[in-house]
């Protein structure tokens, strides 16, 4: 016969193993995609972030015809979405960046505080989120 103290010892790896497993989709990041756009036209480069309360933002590129996609744990995120002129072509990095046109996206939407945009992400392993921006 088992001893009380074998038999704590047995059921506290047992709940041990339970909790590091997790539950839904294995506690992993769900797969988010989707398609910006501001007044119907969508951007053609860019960057998209995605920041929870006290976690490092999640930053994903914004593919031609705004598209993006991005790995990111449930919860609720603030959202940035800057998207700039495109570079003039020939530009080359360590070159003082020209003026260039106006911005496909408005720059207050380019900051987690001014841009207005919230995501949730849920524990579903493929999610679609898209943002039509007036």
């Amino acid at each position: 016969m088992l001893s009380p103290r074998s038999l704590l010892a047995g059921w506290s790896c047992v709940a041990a193993v339970a909790l590091s497993l997790g539950c839904g989709n294995g506690g992993g990041d769900a797969t988010v995609t989707g398609t910006i756009t501001y007044n119907g036209a969508a951007p053609a480069s860019g960057v998209i972030g995605f920041v929870q309360s006290g976690a490092p933002p999640k930053i994903a590129t914004i593919q031609p015809g705004g598209a993006y996609q991005a790995k990111l744990p449930p919860g609720q995120y603030q959202v940035r979405i800057d998207a700039p002129p495109p570079l003039p072509e020939g530009w080359q990095e360590g070159q003082p960046i020209p003026q260039s046109g106006p911005r496909v996206v408005p720059e207050k939407y380019a900051n987690f505080t001014t841009s207005g945009l919230t995501a949730t992400i849920s524990a579903e392993p493929q999610q679609q989120v898209d943002f039509k921006l007036p």
